[in-house]
């Protein structure tokens, strides 16, 4: 029997940079997805929409919306609530929440919000920041676990050139030798963004920006960038929202609620597309992908499967996961590491309370099949590291970091970790060894750890985003954000 813990969550969603939306533009769902899942969808009235996929259950959620401005404050529900006074805390090492990383060997660069933050490989110290734009990063989780997908950074070692995109409609192009930036492109400063992702093409040297918003007349639009000078190339409006954007193996791919389709890497232009419901991308090799597609079928509930495309074709390959019915928990894929190039890999997935790392390799009708698993319970992980040269992956999640041995697929080390919540892990070099850092977002923290996931030091680089006590003798709500 399975016993669920409930708590009370409230759930603030960010939808103004600068003016906010009228709440009646919006419906909220909320729909339970096994015991232990609810899926938040967020959704205009011109049909654009994001996702949540949090922990809890839909009758424990209250989900309100906030504006970043404060216009009166006066509650409209009690006059008695009033914003008295906010203090500005010093804050200059307390400026970013750690989201993303880019591994760049002697150097880790981990999209922060406000800043990129970068790190030593080594001794895990924070060497210098490159500022961004004044985006807050109050209520930071909202920008994870999100569709349609984020991807604020990404970069190229060889050509020693780093690209972020920030959340205030801003991308950046930055010479790593000396983590200064050489280009900024801004797309529609006041409008609001709903997501954004950066990907780049190593073999046509391209970098390519994607930005959704919410409302207006050019509401989504990839622009092209070389990528050495950050100089612009073109740029292709589109209709609908884009639900995830991948360059490999010299080609572009985007996924939208209609189908998948291949764009011309020099004029963004559609190569071919084809048909269905598509949403996370993720690079096998460079004559293989694989695509989440979800399936709606009439008056039933959604379920995803996993599918493994043919790159120059454009057609589907094989279906993972294709026994699991709408009657079953919605998966949610996570994060994949590719173990041998059209050979194997691995897929961490999350569904109903369950973490599980699948390893799949190709058997000799070329088809992918299951060969081995490990199962996680309740930790809620959402990446995978780099494999170590030492034949391990760490995976994280809340409050847990865990070692799996990639000869016997066991977890050999396993640690609870207080304080970190790993969105995503990167691999570091430590003098013949290997150490594993960490992107806490909702702590606030990143954190290093050793080969066995023990804690060298964690680093609190932006404040809690939840922090808030009640002063019962004073009657007031203190907040840190």
């Amino acid at each position: 029997m399975k016993i669920v813990k409930k708590t009370l969550v409230s759930v603030i969603m960010l939808l103004s940079f600068t003016f906010g939306f009228a709440q009646g533009d919006y419906t909220v769902t909320t729909e339970n997805i096994g015991d232990e899942q609810v899926l938040v969808r967020i959704e205009h009235t011109n049909g654009r929409f994001v996702e949540h996929l949090i922990e809890g259950q839909a009758d424990d959620l209250s989900v309100s919306f906030l504006d970043q401005v404060v216009k009166d404050p006066v509650s409209e529900g009690n006059p008695k609530d009033v914003l008295q006074s906010t203090i500005a805390l010093p804050s200059e090492d307390l400026n970013s929440t750690p989201i993303e990383f880019f591994n760049a060997g002697t150097k880790i660069y981990c999209f922060g919000t406000k800043q990129i933050i970068v790190i030593h490989s080594n001794t895990g110290e924070v060497i210098s920041t490159i500022p961004l734009s004044n985006s807050g990063s109050f209520y930071a989780r909202n920008y994870l676990n999100l569709r349609p997908k984020n991807r604020f950074i990404s970069g190229n070692v060889s050509t020693n050139r780093l690209y972020c995109a920030d959340l205030a409609n801003n991308f950046y192009v930055i010479d790593m030798t000396n983590d200064q930036v050489i280009a900024t492109h801004t797309f529609q400063e006041s409008a609001d963004q709903l997501s954004t992702a950066v990907a780049y093409d190593e073999v046509n040297d391209i970098v390519y920006w994607l930005i959704n918003l919410w409302v207006g007349e050019d509401r989504t639009m990839i622009t092209a960038y070389n990528g050495t000078s950050g100089t612009y190339i073109v740029h292709r409006k589109f209709d609908e929202q884009i639900m995830d954007i991948l360059a490999c193996g010299g080609n572009l791919f985007i996924t939208d609620k209609y189908q998948i389709s291949k764009l011309n890497t020099q004029t963004l232009s559609t190569i071919d597309v084809y048909p269905g419901r598509y949403e996370k991308l993720f690079a096998l090799s460079s004559s293989e992908f694989a695509v989440i597609k979800l399936y709606c079928p009439p008056l039933q509930p959604c379920y995803r499967t996993f599918i493994v495309f043919d790159e120059p074709t454009l057609e589907p390959k094989q279906e993972l996961f294709s026994e699991i019915t709408y009657s079953d928990p919605i998966i949610a894929y996570r994060d994949i590491n590719v173990i041998n190039k059209n050979e194997s890999f691995m897929l961490l997935t999350s569904y109903d309370g369950l973490d599980f790392i699948y390893f799949f390799t190709v058997d000799i009708n070329n088809l992918y099949q299951i060969d081995h698993n490990v199962g996680f319970y309740e930790h809620d992980c959402q990446s995978l590291s780099e494999i170590l040269p030492t034949g391990y992956v760490f995976t994280g999640g809340r409050d847990y970091l865990g070692r799996v041995d990639l000869q016997t697929f066991t977890v050999d080390q396993h640690k609870t970790v207080d304080g970190c919540f790993s969105f995503d892990l990167t691999a570091i070099p430590d003098n013949g060894d290997f150490r594993v850092l960490s992107a806490n977002p909702t702590e606030g923290t990143f954190s290093l750890h050793d080969q066995t996931g023990n804690v060298d030091l964690i680093t609190q680089t932006s404040f809690k985003s939840n922090t808030g006590c009640f002063n019962p003798d004073e009657n007031k709500m203190y907040f840190v954000n």
